[in-house]
């Protein structure tokens, strides 16, 4: 059975999701580095969590597959014809310039999602940040090492999203 498309009110529901889960973890990671109150990561560990930082690279896996279904939306709805792998690096280049320029240079669709969601793991040497001053949600520092910051890549990606939904869903016209 063909599942419905996706209505607007969905659509909302699903940035409402990313939005709670994908911050409350940058959250969870700023409260427990904040070394300005040392009692916060008591508070937190008797609240039930009992390890430190947030689920850094859980959130790193989750906008990747958000951006896998985002790519997929807008493939359906432009009509054109292609895989995955088509979907996700025309909507990776969305996400801004820097997206653009990083995926001429690297192969983001195989060693960063692809490593990610099926080996857990990217398949080149890796860091997942919660936060940083990146301009760019996925870099490569002066070590060679890859660099995913999931707050940074969770702006761009909800701002493309919100492109998105202009062009799924466009205004009514009286």
């Amino acid at each position: 059975m063909k599942p419905p498309p996706i209505t607007r009110r969905l659509f909302k529901l699903a940035k409402e999701f990313i939005t709670a889960d994908i911050f409350r973890e940058v959250q969870l990671a700023t409260a427990v580095d904040d070394t300005r109150n040392p009692r916060r990561k008591e508070k937190i560990r008797a609240a039930g969590i009992t390890i430190d930082g947030a689920g850094n690279f859980l959130c790193a896996l989750g906008l990747l597959c958000y951006t896998d279904f985002a790519a997929r939306l807008k493939q359906k709805a432009s009509k054109k014809r292609g895989n995955g792998e088509t979907a996700f690096k025309a909507f990776f280049k969305t996400l801004g310039p820097e997206y653009e320029a990083f995926q001429e240079h690297h192969n983001v669709y195989d060693w960063v999602r692809g490593g990610m969601v099926h080996n857990y793991y990217m398949k080149k040497s890796f860091g997942v940040s919660m936060r940083g001053p990146q301009s760019c949600g996925v870099s490569v520092q002066d070590d060679g090492r890859y660099l995913f910051v999931v707050e940074r890549y969770a702006v761009d990606l909800l701002a493309a999203l919100d492109e998105l939904e202009g062009e799924l869903f466009p205004p009514s016209v009286p």
